[in-house]
């Protein structure tokens, strides 16, 4: 455990672990581990001991956000062979398999978080040894805003079922019904149309283990780092339905409300960090999920030139750019030294990366050539005569690489190119392979990209035009082998502020990369779009990076998709386009014990090696080290 935790560790012994609960590091409750477990202890095993059994089976408490933790007692009894049954409650070792709801130390004794709600399995083990028990926590946690009158929940009370009435209930804008959340995300912005006389409002946010309340004056609510806990990590993995209440203050008698969306949170919280183009820097910026606000990364004012069509490589080690036009930069990540100097003056529009670095394929004029990773040497070219390549992208497993295939010479502004894949073994290219084929010059197929598991790729798909500002651009996903046709992501491409737009919403949905998410999970698509994003801008007005989560069971067959949210650490003025989701190098590593990591409370701290206490966040004002604590924007 490190130095800086030593009075933290003080405190959390005296208070039986409930403190490590309560404070929350770049927007996350320490140990809200919904997956693993959090140990009450390193006792040796009885000795003789049969099997255990753990009193009571099942237990209940209730909380909120303002009283104290509660306590639930369990007790272990052991069965030994050849010895009578007795009390080993203090002789056993405790843990809990979702420290979200609170954590159980030494002696059983199980303490709420008062963070979230939710199920827990307590178990009590001896060696090799174990019995399990229930705890249910019911979290009803309220939230007033600063406007909101003191006699709010008098006005607009919980138990206040509401009428809907055109015109009168308000209605909800973003986020939009169903949309998948990764439950480490930060600043979601809420946002409905109050309805007719209506100028108090109480958002509800309920599951079976969740009521939470929210009471406002306005028609927009943005959670802080705590507030958004209770509702993810009451429902990681699961949903929450989000209903708005509405009355007049000055004669609440009628109480309107609106229809309910669901919102959905991923189980575990999505990693890596995501590197974007951005028009405030003419550069490449940094952020995660977690984060307040990007990092200028790569940037004319950092290395002097433009930056432009990036590309960062899967384990998140190496950036690939456009430096000053049209010439290939390679840099690490770490500390941006560079690995492929511009100055050599290799021709590139596109780059992509094998999976340990060693080589890439560079795009340049519709010839896709392979190089080396560390000196941008040439090793062969892709047979693809008669035709052309670009926008290449390399499978994770290093079996595939994609591109747009078609019969002109371009790199951008590219028409009537189809998706194709060739394999590649120690160097050597063969089995060239359209999945998804053009139907002429006004279909085109472009930027494919390849997801985490390597079985599918996202690519774009617009009727007319071509591969630069398209409006008509859509989202497709295939499988990587071609098995099975196309599936539209139609909740991606028409779901905008909870309405449905149609099959012919012009949203310019493009640039589509992945979140570096693990087998079996829900995965992520980021992506260029150029919709509306509820009131703050109208469609048209900003092209900004946008979120939908993918439902691998739904493969093959069925959209997959979820509609799309916007990604909140953007500036509401900012262009922002072609996100690159990659593993993130620049994380603090975990603990050597294993344990949770402490977070620094101190601004302008060190945080290289652990997060910052909520509501601070680690940054970086070059996009490389130093890396210091910062207050929280917004």
């Amino acid at each position: 455990m490190r130095k800086r935790s030593a009075v933290l560790l003080v405190v959390s012994a005296l208070l039986v672990g409930w403190i490590s609960a309560q404070v929350s590091c770049n927007g996350q409750n320490l140990g809200d581990n919904v997956n693993g477990g959090a140990d009450g202890g390193d006792l040796p095993a009885l000795s003789g001991l049969v099997s255990l059994s753990v009193t009571p089976a099942t237990a209940t408490l209730s909380v909120d956000n303002v009283g104290g933790p509660q306590t639930q007692a369990y007790q272990a009894i052991g069965h030994f062979d050849g010895q009578p049954d007795s009390d080993v409650t203090n002789q056993v070792n405790w843990r809990i398999d979702n420290t979200a709801i609170g954590n159980v130390g030494r002696g059983g004794l199980f303490t709420t978080s008062n963070q979230a709600g939710g199920q827990g399995v307590i178990t009590a083990y001896s060696g090799t040894i174990t019995a399990t028990a229930q705890i249910l926590v019911n979290f009803q946690p309220v939230v007033k805003s600063t406007s909101a009158p003191a006699d709010a929940a008098t006005k607009l009370p919980p138990t206040a079922t509401g009428m809907v009435m055109t015109g009168n209930s308000p209605t909800i804008l973003y986020p939009s019904n169903n949309t998948m959340f990764p439950r480490n995300i930060y600043k979601v912005r809420f946002e409905w149309t109050g309805g007719t006389g209506n100028n108090l409002y109480r958002l509800e946010f309920k599951s079976p283990q969740l009521t939470m309340s929210v009471y406002t004056t306005t028609t927009n609510w943005t959670p802080d780092q705590t507030q958004w806990g209770y509702i993810a990590n009451s429902n990681a993995g699961g949903k929450a339905t989000w209903t708005v209440y509405g009355t007049n203050s000055a004669a609440p008698t009628n109480i309107y409300r609106s229809a309910a969306v669901d919102l959905n949170f991923s189980k575990s919280p999505v990693d890596g960090a995501i590197y974007y183009w951005s028009t405030t820097v003419a550069g490449v910026r940094r952020a995660t999920v977690s984060d307040s606000a990007p990092v200028d990364f790569l940037t004319p004012a950092q290395i002097g030139k433009c930056v432009a069509c990036h590309t960062v490589s899967r384990n998140g080690a190496r950036v690939g750019a456009d430096i000053g036009g049209n010439t290939l930069g390679v840099y690490n990540v770490k500390d941006r030294s560079v690995v492929i100097d511009p100055a050599m003056g290799i021709a590139m529009a596109w780059t992509t990366f094998n999976p340990d670095n060693s080589r890439i394929v560079t795009a340049s004029k519709g010839v896709l050539t392979l190089r080396t990773g560390d000196t941008g040497a040439v090793i062969n070219t892709l047979p693809l005569a008669p035709k052309f390549g670009t926008m290449p992208d390399w499978s994770p497993d290093g079996r595939l690489v994609a591109f747009a295939y078609s019969t002109v010479s371009k790199d951008r502004g590219i028409a009537g190119s189809s998706i194709a894949t060739m394999e590649y073994n120690n160097g050597t290219w063969s089995n060239l392979k359209p999945i998804v084929t053009s139907t002429g010059n006004s279909d085109s197929k472009y930027y494919p990209s390849f997801s985490p598991d390597s079985k599918w790729i996202a690519y774009v798909s617009a009727a007319g035009g071509n591969s630069d500002n398209n409006d008509a651009a859509k989202l497709f996903i295939v499988p990587a082998d071609g098995s099975s046709a196309p599936i539209e992501l139609a909740q991606v491409n028409r779901i905008v502020n909870n309405a449905d737009l149609g099959a012919t919403a012009q949203l310019a949905d493009t640039m589509p990369t992945w979140a570096p998410t693990k087998p079996g999970e829900t995965m992520f698509v980021a992506f260029t779009s150029a919709r509306a994003y509820a009131t703050v801008y109208a469609a048209g007005k900003y092209k900004q990076m946008w979120v939908a989560g993918i439902d691998p069971n739904k493969l093959p067959g069925q959209d997959p998709s979820f509609p799309a949210f916007r990604l909140p650490f953007q500036g509401d003025t900012e262009n922002s386009h072609r996100p690159f989701w990659a593993e993130d190098v620049l994380a603090p590593p975990p603990p050597p014990d294993g344990g949770t990591p402490m977070c620094i409370p101190t601004p302008n701290a060190d945080c290289s090696s652990a997060p910052c206490c909520s509501p601070n966040y680690c940054s970086s004002t070059g996009g490389g080290p130093p890396y210091t604590c910062q207050a929280q924007i917004g």
